[in-house]
């Protein structure tokens, strides 16, 4: 060990200080390289939002997609109840579901919807303008939020009564967040509170606009009761009773979501394009589970100048605004891992070439030099195998 040791501190030592300047600048960029690599992976890990396929099914071949509608598409219940059946028809049609089988269908793909707006909450005589995310599916599968108290609600419960909202909101309202079975008043009608979540507060969830006080309840309850992106739907009064709607826009969903198999990279997103009823400018939509993948990255960065320039009117939640900049976060650290590596493979490079044109050395000698060092151990094999026949 020790012999091993000194040959490389001698050879060290006849390094030039131009020869040790490179080493050193590779190992630098080599240390880059990896440790941009395992943070990356580890940043993509940590966005919940966009890995539900993986909560819903380990196998690989589910993929996750979103769809994201421009304001002016109405976009109602109904129309969510004609976008699966499309959905469940395409998967029949690709032999992705059983036709003969409710139940297949049911559990092979989920989705869930949602729409933000704003609700005016009320408890303890005091009142809180809070942004609403009215949720519909199987959204807290595709959204977890951290739960201080509490659980998630049921989006199968069937008076639609019961609210998440976020520890802001409940200090405003209540002076605590250990309120679960409480009550808060949106538009004069009672709503249980479920559970009571943290939302994050750095910088970039703040720049996502999440600030203030929030509030998650059923997108009917949004709908009757509060306002939706920018469209009020105050069709009942304070007592609960019914009244005539306040707008001629029947629905304002903003956000669909499924996941679903995904036998080949792409199919996921191509079906619910194709499936939704709506074109370019009137929607938007991402492929979750390759947004992060080499060749998206790649896109982002070809077309960086022009990203954040708005030619539509859709209108991002939250999470997708945090996955938009990650991926702008993440695209430059690809460029600059493939920076690192393109100078440390031309270095490499450079040394073989100029080790090629002054070589002290030919073809023929290196064969020879390998027959040698054959025979050599050969030979020692040889001799340790004649010398373990003696015991």
């Amino acid at each position: 060990m020790m012999k091993i040791y000194n040959n490389i501190i001698d050879k060290i030592k006849h390094l030039s200080k131009w020869q040790i300047i490179r080493f050193i600048f590779c190992v630098l960029c080599l240390l880059i390289y990896g440790t941009l690599g395992l943070y990356s992976r580890i940043k993509i890990s940590s966005l919940y939002d966009q890995n539900a396929s993986q909560r819903w099914c380990e196998d690989k071949t589910f993929g996750q997609a979103s769809v994201f509608f421009a304001q002016g598409t109405s976009v109602t219940e109904d129309k969510i109840k004609e976008i699966r059946y499309n959905i469940d028809k395409a998967m029949i049609e690709d032999s992705l579901t059983d036709a003969e089988s409710d139940e297949d269908s049911a559990v092979n793909w989920i989705d869930c919807y949602s729409s933000v707006g704003t609700i005016s909450a009320s408890a303890n005589k005091k009142t809180v303008e809070a942004t609403a995310i009215g949720t519909g599916g199987e959204f807290f599968l595709f959204h977890p939020l951290y739960l201080l108290a509490g659980s998630y609600y049921n989006s199968d419960d069937l008076m639609n009564d019961k609210v998440v909202i976020d520890e802001n909101l409940a200090w405003q309202l209540y002076g605590s967040s250990d309120i679960i079975g409480q009550t808060i008043e949106i538009s004069g009608v009672p709503h249980i509170i479920a559970g009571v979540t943290k939302m994050d507060n750095d910088k970039m969830t703040k720049a996502a606009g999440v600030s203030g006080a929030y509030c998650f309840l059923s997108y009917s309850s949004l709908y009757n009761y509060g306002t939706v992106t920018g469209v009020s739907f105050s069709n009942v009064g304070s007592s609960g009773e019914e009244g005539d709607l306040a707008t001629s826009d029947p629905g304002a969903i903003s956000c669909y979501e499924v996941v679903m198999p995904n036998p080949v990279d792409g199919y996921a997103r191509s079906v619910l394009a194709g499936k939704i009823g709506f074109k370019e400018p009137d929607i938007q939509t991402v492929d979750n589970t390759l947004r992060y993948g080499f060749i998206n990255l790649i896109n982002v960065l070809n077309n960086f100048s022009t990203r954040s320039m708005r030619t539509f009117n859709v209108t991002y939640p939250y999470w997708e605004n945090i996955a938009r900049g990650w991926e702008d976060i993440l695209s430059l650290i690809m460029l600059v891992r493939f920076i690192c590596i393109v100078f440390v493979l031309a270095i490499l490079v450079w040394r073989i070439v100029y080790g090629y044109r002054h070589k002290k050395w030919t073809a023929e000698g290196v064969w020879q030099d390998i027959k040698d060092r054959k025979y050599d151990l050969e030979c020692k094999i040889h001799d340790h195998r004649e010398k373990w026949k003696h015991f």
